[in-house]
Formats: structure tokens, sequence, C-alpha cells
């Protein structure tokens, strides 16, 4: 019966293309009309346990500070007032997830799990710029500066199928799919300076999203109990009028106890 119990860490590196998009209507004090995009590095760890047929996961992800390399407009980055300067806003990301599954057979396996993310989009401070604002003043303001940041957390369960078949003695190919619904948190916190005004903005908004998973892996021995595999994913979540999308190319190594 032990030589069923096996316990596999793994450490993983990659790079996400990552996009965060959002058109009006979201918030009336929170109107990106545009999006936040760039290459983002990222470094993981996860732990397996398996006993039999089935098995339990924990995965813990971070990225490196990257910055939106989209047009980067400031009237893509708007509080309640369009500026027409430039604002180019850093990115920050964390994802985790528990996962708890099944092997049908020796091709097919089933999980559900729960996962969690957290993305921080700071907009550095932007001087000198004019800004026409919404509803708020009715005159076009000069020399302002501006900063702030807003936060995007997404949580909620996700269930999940993969398909794998071994290539001769080389390694195993492998696919998944998995749906997952979230609960979505935004919150934003500005704050405008200048010319007798010094106005922080605070707004929160929430809702729920369906996302969708795919990916592909090879996965080989190295040596006895020391595997790789390379992985290529794809996720999308959609709420409403809003749009997170990542493409991921990974590379994990995996060490088995058995």
């Amino acid at each position: 019966m032990a030589a069923d119990f096996v316990f596999t860490p793994r450490v993983t590196a990659g790079i996400m293309d990552y996009k965060w998009e959002e058109g009006t209507g979201l918030n009336s004090d929170i109107d990106i009309n545009g999006s936040i995009s760039d290459l983002l590095p990222f470094l993981g760890v996860g732990i397996t346990l398996s006993f039999g047929r089935m098995f339990i996961d924990g995965y813990i992800q971070d990225t490196r500070e990257g910055r939106d390399s989209s047009s980067g407009t400031a009237d893509e980055i708007i509080a309640p007032f369009t500026l027409n300067a430039i604002a180019t806003p850093s990115i920050d990301r964390q994802d985790y997830s528990i996962s708890a599954g099944y092997s049908i057979n020796s091709n097919w396996s089933i999980l559900a799990g729960y996962k969690k993310s957290k993305q921080t989009f700071e907009i550095p401070r932007t001087p000198h710029v004019i800004i026409t604002p919404k509803d708020q003043f009715t005159n076009s303001l000069r020399g302002l500066g501006f900063e702030g940041n807003f936060k995007y957390k997404t949580k909620g369960p996700f269930i999940g199928v993969g398909y794998g078949r071994g290539i001769g003695k080389k390694g195993r190919l492998s696919a998944n799919f998995a749906l997952s619904h979230l609960n979505v948190d935004l919150e934003s916190h500005y704050s405008l300076t200048g010319e007798g005004i010094a106005k922080p903005i605070v707004s929160s908004n929430s809702g729920s999203a369906t996302g969708m998973a795919l990916g592909v892996k090879w996965q080989a021995p190295i040596v006895e109990n020391l595997r790789y595999n390379v992985s290529l994913n794809g996720y999308k979540y959609d709420l409403n009028v809003l749009e997170e999308r990542i493409i991921s190319l990974q590379a994990t190594l995996l060490y088995s106890w058995y």
C-alpha cells in the first residue's frame, strides 16, 4: 500500500502574454477604455500528493513586475476624467490554486478545485496633465498631478478534465480543459493634486465572471524519479465589458518520492 503514495514537488518558470481590457460601463468612477498588456516572466512552486487513482495539488505563482506595452495614452487611463497625457501603469500579479482529482484510467482524469488571482496596476505620478472632467467640474484643469492604482481580484471554483497518452518510452503528451466561476472585485485609488486641488478618488465594484482554460503539455523523464514538462496554456475570463486573457509558455521540473 505504501508504494501507492507519491509526493511530487515541482518548480515552474515561464512567460505569459497578459492582457486586461475594459470597455465603458463597468463603474461610473472607473472607465478604462482600452487595454493593459505586457509579457510577464513568472515563477511558481507546487506540490502534488497522490494515492492510488486520487491526487491533491497546490500551486503558487508570482510574476515579475511588468509595464503596460499597449498604446498607453492617457485617454485610456481614466478616473472620472479624460486625461490628455501619457500614463503607463506597472503590472504585478499572483496566482494561487488548490485542487483534487481522480484518474479514471491511464488516459483520462477529472479534477475540481479553487483558484485565486490578484493583479495590481500602479499608475506612476504623471505631472502637468490636462484633464477634461466628466461630471464634477465644468472647465478643463491644467498642471495637475495624477497618480494611483487599481486592484483586480478573482476567486472561485473550477472543474476540469484531462487526457494524456504515452508516446512509446519517450514521454507523454496530454491536454486539459477547465471551466471556472469567479467572483471579481475591482478597487481603485486615485489622487489629483494641483491648482488648490487635492482630491482622492476611491471606487470599487464587484461581479461574477465565467472563465475557460486550455492547455497542452509534453512530459518526459530525465533520470529516475526526475521529470520535466513543457506546456502551452491559454486562459480567458469575461465579466460583461471586462476581459482578461493570458497565454503562457512554461517549463517545469518535478521530482517524485515513492
